[in-house]
């Protein structure tokens, strides 16, 4: 439960569903009914941390996660990912 919670919470950061941030087409836990995924979310926070923005994630090229420097927050990777979506439109004539 905790799991699939953290994964609704960080889809929620990115700006949900349709988001150009996220390729996921289908939300974790359905909003129906909303107290199911109160409960997934409540388990994330409980679990992982209050602060989903300090939450440390591996980066693709973890390899072995135990290794701290393979590791970045969630608030360091949205800026990475804004960045990154801002230098492609950019690239593509700012449409």
């Amino acid at each position: 439960m905790a799991n699939m919670g953290r994964e609704q919470i960080l889809i929620d950061r990115f700006g949900g569903i349709g988001s150009p941030y996220l390729r996921n087409e289908i939300n974790s836990v359905s909003k129906y009914p909303l107290i199911r995924r109160e409960i997934f979310t409540d388990a994330a926070l409980q679990y992982w941390g209050q602060n989903p923005e300090k939450w440390e994630i591996p980066t693709r090229n973890a390899g072995i996660i135990s290794q701290s420097n393979n590791r970045i927050t969630v608030e360091e990777l949205r800026k990475k990912l804004e960045t990154n979506y801002q230098n492609y439109i950019n690239r593509q004539g700012g449409k």
